[in-house]
């Protein structure tokens, strides 16, 4: 997340009672059931919500949900 100015070492603080009703372009911490990460929470066009990273050196991927993932 260093394009969204998140960089490594920095301390986060989660307010779980905005996280319950995230809305698009919100930067969430995601349980992706194995891992957490943080990334900001989109849109497709087509209407499909997914896990946009924000760091240009492609290291980190977006993460689309398949069927049976729980997020």
């Amino acid at each position: 997340m260093f394009d969204a100015g998140i960089e490594m070492g920095d301390l986060l603080i989660i307010d779980r009672d905005l996280m319950r009703n995230p809305n698009e372009g919100d930067v969430v911490l995601a349980d992706l059931g194995n891992a957490y990460t943080i990334k900001r929470l989109a849109k497709t066009r087509d209407g499909e919500i997914y896990l946009k990273s924000e760091n240009a050196s492609g290291d980190y991927p977006d993460f689309h949900a398949s069927q049976g993932d729980t997020w």
